[in-house]
């Protein structure tokens, strides 16, 4: 995955009227990024550039160290491993796709 990717990934996003309400890429992390999105549990799709997992995720109602706890819905597989892949993960889980 890419910068490209995370643009990318941000575009699907909104083409599918979600709202995202926080994108950060960060190039000394090996490339990570995470995109969240506006629903309801809040959803958010990361990649962990250095263990290079692509994975959806669900905030959840626990709570560690004042921060509220993200839960793994979906992690893909390395041919599996696109924005294309991630919005239909996302869309999927909103039960959309």
């Amino acid at each position: 995955m890419t910068e490209d990717d995370f643009h990318v990934l941000q575009h699907l996003l909104k083409s599918h009227d979600l709202i995202v309400t926080n994108a950060h890429y960060d190039r000394s992390t090996f490339g990570s990024w995470e995109v969240q999105v506006t629903t309801s549990p809040p959803l958010r799709v990361l990649w962990d550039g250095k263990e290079r997992w692509l994975i959806l995720q669900q905030e959840s109602e626990q709570v560690f160290a004042g921060a509220r706890v993200w839960k793994d819905l979906w992690i893909a597989e390395a041919k599996s491993q696109t924005p294309e892949a991630a919005i239909g993960a996302v869309l999927s889980r909103l039960g959309a796709a």
